[in-house]
């Protein structure tokens, strides 16, 4: 679903822009946006279509550039992406917590799964990631993949 704020022009007879109103779009408006832009042959029709079109198109982009730049703050904290004995300085730690936190919200579980899965790699000797892992995996459903990491935990990290 995609929402924005901006004004939606209407292309009536007097092609007067109405009020600021906060809209909603959901796949299947898109769908049936992008279906009339390419269905109609009526100019006035297709005219409020790509108008339409546009504005989705625009608050997708903001959405997914706002985004980028909050995941990017992230990852540029990041200074170990592979496993070592050496201690994670505190602020490794720290940017670790706040990104799972930042993901775990978004509530996308695959991506929460990818990045947890990343963390653990770094982050190997910490129990507190294994952890953590394991109680979101426990409250999502995710039992199997909770007993993989812990056997992970157990029979590889702990030798």
């Amino acid at each position: 679903m995609v929402s924005t704020s901006e004004p939606d022009l209407e292309f009536n007879h007097e092609s007067e822009i109405q009020s600021e109103v906060q809209i909603f779009y959901k796949d299947e408006e898109i769908a049936n946006v992008v279906g009339n832009l390419l269905g109609s042959s009526n100019g006035l029709d297709r005219s409020r279509a790509l108008h339409k079109y546009m504005k989705i198109g625009e608050k997708l982009y903001k959405e997914s550039h706002q985004m980028d730049e909050k995941i990017r703050g992230f990852e540029s904290c990041i200074r170990r992406s592979y496993f070592h004995m050496k201690p994670l300085d505190d602020n490794q730690v720290e940017n670790w917590h706040k990104y799972l936190d930042f993901v775990e919200k978004q509530e996308d579980f695959d991506w929460v799964v990818k990045l947890y899965e990343r963390c653990l790699i770094p982050a190997a000797n910490y129990p507190e990631f294994w952890m953590r892992y394991v109680h979101f995996m426990e409250t999502k459903g995710g039992r199997e993949l909770a007993n993989s990491a812990l056997d992970r935990a157990v029979g590889i990290f702990l030798k």
